[in-house]
């Protein structure tokens, strides 16, 4: 697993951590700023994104894997 800290990920646009001892170790990050991006590198196989559903409160989620959409 990887932490979405900004230690692991590399994050553009305005980004804010959120606090819930439900989340992977305690915390998450987010961001209501239309455009801003969440990137990172790794090995591997295959991935699993956790994240909120409701497009209309939350907003929509593209993911890339090597620059192709998923």
């Amino acid at each position: 697993k990887i932490d979405a800290t900004p230690e692991n990920v590399t994050y553009t646009g305005d980004w804010y951590e959120i606090f819930n001892p439900d989340f992977y170790e305690g915390g998450a990050w987010a961001t209501a700023e239309i455009g801003a991006t969440a990137e990172f590198t790794f090995d591997g196989t295959a991935i699993c994104w956790y994240g909120q559903t409701s497009a209309e409160t939350y907003g929509i989620t593209q993911v890339y894997i090597d620059d192709e959409f998923v």
